[in-house]
C-alpha cells in the first residue's frame, strides 16, 4: 500500500463516533478559531479580491460566502473563505512543520458541507481528516529529519501541503471511494503551489494561499469523481511531490507512521498574538516580565531577542537592519521588532495593531528601534529536532535593571494551553466588526454543539449578516 493509499483509506474509515471528546473538543476549537479571523477578514484586499472574481463567475450557486451571504459554487466559497480565514496572522499552527491548517480545511469543510448536504457530524469529520492529512504530509517535507527543507526551497507549506489536506476533506464529504480519494490526492499534487516569498517582500498573496489550497482540494475531489485519475505514489515517488518539494530530503515514514493511533488535530497550536507564530513567544515573554515587574513601554532601554537562525527565512531581508520599517501589514506581521514594539506599547498585539495609523506611527518606530534581534544557530538544534520553540528574552530598562525569560512554547500550544473561554473572548472580539452580540453567541453555540447539527448551513447561515444584525 503506498502512503496515499493509506492515507485515502484512513479518510474513509474515519469514524465520527469513534472521536474521543478531547479530539472533538479541540476540533470545534480550531473551527470556531478560523470562523473568527474569517468574519475579521472579509474587508481586507485579499478577500476582496477573491470574492470579486468569485462573485463574477457563473455555476451553481452551493455554497455561502461569510458575512455577505453571497451563494457561489463550492470551490468558490472555499477561495472566498479561505482568503479571509488567513487574511490575518491569527491562525492555529501545528509547530512540528508550521503549517495552519484551520484557514485551508475548515473553509474546505464548509462549502463541501454545503454543496453535499451535510451534518455537523461529517464536517467534524472531515475537519479531523483534513488535518491529518495536511500535518501528515507537512512533518514528511518540514519537520523532524526534513525540518525546513520545504520552506528552504522557497515554499509556504500551509499552501502546498494545505492542497492535500483541503482534498481529504472534499472527498470525505463528497463521499469519494477510497480509489477515488487516492486519485484525488494524486491530483493534487499537481495543483501544490505557494511560494514564501510573498512572505518576506510585503506582497499580500500570501494571505490568500489557503484560499487557493481549498479552492484546489474540491476541484481535486470533483476532478476525481469523474474520472480524472493522478499519481498512486504522488506523496513518496522519487519524483513525487514530497522528493520534488524538498529536493529529494524527506521523511516517508511520517506519512503513515503511527496512522490512527492519535490524531494529529490534537497538534493545532493557537494564536493569541496576531503575528507569525515563532513571534508569539518573545511576546508571552514580555507580558510575563511586565506583569511580574511592572514596567512600562516608556521604561524600556532595549528588548533583547535570541531566537533560532532559522527564523529569519520568514522575515523581510531587511528585518535585521536597526533603521528599517516595515511599511505594509505583510511585512509587519512577520516582523519580530514591529510586533515587539506595539505589543510593549498597546498591551496586546491584535487585528488594529496593523492599521495604517499603527504602521505609520513614530513612536512605534522609535520603539522598534530599541528591540535587538539574535538569531542564534546554536538554538537551531533545538528547533530542529523537536517541536520546541527556544527564545530568550532580556529586557534592559532605563534605570539599568535588567529582566530576563526563557520560553519554549506559545501560549495556545498543546504543551502550553489556552482556556476554551480564552478562545472564545479571541473569537467575540474578531467577529464583533461582522456580526452583533446575539449572532456571535449563536455561532459559538453551534460550533460547540457541531456534532449535533443536523445541517452545516444552520451555521454558515448564523455567519451572515441581516438585517441589525451588524457589528459595532
Amino acid at each position: 500500500m503506498t502512503a496515499t493509499e493509506a492515507l485515502a483509506t484512513f479518510v474513509h474509515a474515519l469514524d465520527p463516533d469513534t472521536l474521543d471528546a478531547p479530539v472533538r473538543d479541540h476540533t470545534t476549537l480550531c473551527v470556531l478559531d478560523t470562523l473568527g479571523i474569517a468574519l475579521a477578514g472579509v474587508t481586507e484586499p485579499c478577500t476582496r479580491a477573491a470574492r470579486a472574481v468569485s462573485r463574477a463567475a457563473d455555476g451553481t450557486p452551493e455554497a455561502t460566502i461569510v458575512v455577505h451571504g453571497d451563494r457561489v459554487p463550492a470551490p468558490a466559497a472555499a477561495l472566498v473563505n479561505g482568503a479571509a480565514a488567513f487574511a490575518h496572522n491569527f491562525t492555529d499552527t501545528t509547530l512540528s512543520c508550521i503549517v495552519h491548517a484551520g484557514p485551508v480545511v475548515v473553509p474546505a469543510a464548509l462549502a463541501a458541507g454545503e454543496a453535499a448536504g451535510a451534518t455537523g457530524r461529517e464536517v467534524l469529520a472531515a475537519v479531523v481528516a483534513g488535518y491529518e492529512v495536511m500535518t501528515r504530509v507537512g512533518n514528511a517535507i518540514n519537520a523532524g529529519t526534513a525540518r525546513m527543507a520545504h520552506h528552504r526551497k522557497g515554499f509556504h507549506p500551509t499552501a502546498t501541503c494545505g492542497v492535500f489536506g483541503a482534498t481529504a476533506t472534499a472527498a470525505r464529504l463528497f463521499r469519494l471511494t477510497v480509489d477515488q480519494t487516492v486519485q484525488a490526492l494524486g491530483v493534487a499534487g499537481s495543483l501544490a503551489s505557494g511560494l514564501s516569498l510573498t512572505l518576506r517582500d510585503g506582497s499580500d498573496v500570501w494571505r490568500a494561499h489557503p484560499g487557493f489550497a481549498a479552492h484546489n482540494g474540491l476541484l481535486a475531489a470533483r476532478l476525481a469523481a469523474e474520472g480524472l485519475t493522478g499519481p498512486v505514489r504522488v506523496l513518496d515517488d522519487a519524483r513525487g511531490f514530497c522528493a520534488a518539494f524538498t529536493d529529494g530530503v524527506f521523511d516517508a515514514a511520517a506519512l503513515t507512521r503511527d496512522l490512527g493511533k492519535r490524531l494529529l488535530v490534537l497538534d493545532a497550536a493557537f494564536k493569541l498574538h496576531n503575528v507569525a507564530h515563532v513571534w508569539a513567544l518573545p511576546l508571552d515573554a514580555l507580558a510575563a516580565l511586565r506583569a511580574a515587574h511592572g514596567f512600562s513601554h516608556a521604561d524600556v532601554a532595549e528588548v533583547v531577542v535570541t531566537f533560532p537562525q532559522a527564523w529569519t527565512a520568514i522575515m523581510s531581508e531587511r528585518s535585521l537592519d536597526p533603521g528599517w520599517i516595515p511599511e505594509t501589514y505583510s511585512q509587519a506581521t512577520n516582523d519580530l521588532r514591529y510586533g515587539v514594539a506595539v505589543g510593549l506599547r498597546d498591551g496586546r498585539v491584535h487585528v488594529e495593531q496593523f492599521d495604517e495609523a499603527h504602521l505609520r506611527d513614530p513612536a512605534v518606530h522609535e520603539l522598534a528601534r530599541r528591540v535587538i534581534p539574535r538569531p542564534e544557530p546554536a538554538f537551531d538544534a533545538a528547533w530542529e529536532t523537536s517541536d520546541r520553540a527556544p527564545v530568550d528574552v532580556e529586557v534592559v530598562l532605563t534605570s539599568g535593571a535588567h529582566h530576563a525569560l526563557h520560553v519554549d512554547y506559545p501560549r495556545g500550544a498543546p504543551q502550553n494551553p489556552a482556556t476554551r473561554e480564552e478562545l472564545e473572548a479571541k473569537f467575540d472580539a474578531l467577529a464583533s466588526s461582522a456580526l452583533s452580540a446575539s449572532a456571535r453567541a449563536r455561532v459559538i453555540r453551534l460550533v460547540r454543539g457541531l456534532a449535533t447539527v443536523q445541517r452545516i448551513d444552520e451555521l454558515t447561515a448564523a455567519l451572515v449578516v441581516r438585517g441589525g444584525d451588524s457589528g459595532t
